[in-house]
């Protein structure tokens, strides 16, 4: 059930039938103990007054006799009204008086021929017990004894009668009604549950339709967006508070895919233009060697390898930065030194640097250690040195400083703008409008940068005054602490 709409249906339904049950089965029990309170308190009031009638002498003692009883025999009560159903055929109050013989010598109209059966025990003469009889209803009645040798009956396998003179008194309620009443009851809160907790369902559902009806448009609106719409944002004034968070992610989901668009966008412009010079390149020596084959002599064949070398430097640089950064590249680790390690990287970049008449600045501590992939390490160190000698004007400064655990590549700078700073580690992004064929293809600091990563490292730029600096330190330090 993933279905939050079923979801919510079944817990508040759930929930309402429980509290239903709960309810209903309250409801029913306070009746049923309210009217067997009722019996109790009845039945108690009946055996006073029959046992009253029996102790005034209002019938002798000679007088009991077997059945039939006449009429001249009954017990005759003063509440004719209360106790008027003693003396109605089928009526629910009973009584039954029984000597020491077992013989029924006094009953109750309302019994007619039926007998109470006595007890096998009494735990109590003060509370009402279940009694049998011949009959198919339920009954429950008092029990007590008048006599000389006022006692419970015997229990049973007991032979032992009566002490002459003692008599049973039995006063009855024949329970069929009360339990037709409880069954109607049982019933009808059954049914009226049932009628609740349907209605309930249907317009709990309802309104959890008009409730998540955002929900459903949200969906709706979001499955129409694709790449050429973008620009649309999620949420107006209509928007439930509960979806505000909702939509105020998405809206910044699709910032980031709208500027991520926009950057291939801008890398797949920026490949073909970089593609586009040694391709033409080629085939214009191509076209020329065909038309003219004398002007082209084989020495300016290096002119068509260089082209061809441009492309491949360009197409390696792809292919490396797209390893480095879907991470399918190893990184295994090893303690090197720097100050060695940064002048074996430098090597290579000298003589041009000497060449510009480029000042360079060690500013590194000789007994610093470092465990990282030497691989990539020299990766970033060599592109930050070949982006440095390129544009530091002539006659300007580089500077190699340690910083605690990282280390940092600063170089002069001529009317850099610090609005180009976040650019600086785009894909083909060069400082240079012109894009002119100096060797550098715009890649170096996103490979450097993707290294870095690679490592856990980062790899910042900042500005200032004059001074371009890069900053490479593990992740988690502030300006290579």
């Amino acid at each position: 059930m993933n279905s939050i709409h079923q979801r919510l249906l079944a817990w508040i339904l759930g929930v309402l039938i429980l509290s239903i049950t709960v309810a209903g089965t309250t409801t029913y029990l306070m009746i049923r103990h309210t009217l067997r309170s009722s019996v109790e308190r009845e039945l108690q009031q009946a055996r006073k007054v029959v046992f009253n009638l029996l102790q005034q002498g209002r019938l002798s003692r000679g007088a009991f006799a077997a059945r039939p009883i006449p009429d001249s025999q009954r017990l005759r009560f003063r509440d004719e009204q209360r106790w008027e159903e003693f003396d109605r055929e089928n009526g629910e109050l009973l009584y039954q008086l029984r000597n020491a013989s077992g013989e029924i010598v006094l009953c109750s109209t309302s019994l007619d021929d039926r007998t109470i059966a006595s007890p096998p025990s009494l735990p109590n003469r003060r509370r009402s017990i279940p009694l049998a009889w011949n009959g198919d209803s339920r009954i429950r009645g008092r029990v007590d004894y008048l006599g000389a040798n006022r006692r419970p009956a015997p229990p049973p396998g007991n032979e032992a009668p009566w002490s002459p003179g003692t008599v049973e008194i039995v006063v009855a309620r024949d329970l069929a009604a009360i339990d037709r009443t409880l069954t109607v009851v049982l019933v009808a809160i059954s049914v009226v549950a049932s009628l609740i907790a349907l209605a309930t369902a249907w317009l709990v559902s309802f309104i959890l339709r008009r409730i998540l009806a955002p929900l459903q448009r949200l969906a709706i609106e979001a499955s129409e967006i694709d790449a050429d719409s973008l620009a649309h944002r999620f949420g107006d004034e209509r928007t439930p508070h509960e979806l505000r968070p909702i939509c105020g992610r998405l809206n910044l989901l699709l910032e980031r895919l709208e500027e991520s668009f926009e950057r291939e966008r801008r890398f797949s412009s920026d490949l073909a233009h970089e593609l586009r010079t040694p391709i033409a390149e080629i085939s214009t020596m191509a076209e020329g060697a065909l038309l003219h084959p004398e002007k082209f002599p084989p020495e300016r064949h290096r002119d068509y390898l260089e082209a061809a070398r441009d492309m491949q430097r360009i197409v390696d640089s792809l292919l490396e930065l797209a390893r480095w950064e879907q991470g399918t590249e190893s990184a295994s680790e090893e303690s090197i030194q720097i100050a060695l390690f940064v002048e074996e990287c430098w090597m290579p970049y000298r003589i041009a640097a000497e060449a510009r008449g480029l000042r360079l600045e060690r500013r590194i501590e000789p007994t610093m250690n470092l465990t990282i992939n030497p691989g990539l390490f020299r990766n970033i160190l060599a592109n930050l040195f070949s982006n440095a000698v390129e544009y530091t004007p002539r006659g300007g400064k580089l500077i190699i400083e340690s910083h605690g655990s990282g280390i940092s590549v600063a170089n002069t700078v001529e009317g850099f703008d610090p609005d180009e700073l976040p650019h600086l580690f785009e894909r083909f992004w060069r400082a240079d409008r012109s894009r002119t064929g100096n060797g550098h293809s715009g890649l170096g600091l996103s490979l450097a940068r993707a290294c870095a990563e690679t490592l856990s490292w980062t790899l910042t730029a900042s500005l200032e005054e004059d001074t371009l600096r890069f900053d490479l330190c593990p992740a988690g330090h502030s300006a290579c602490e």
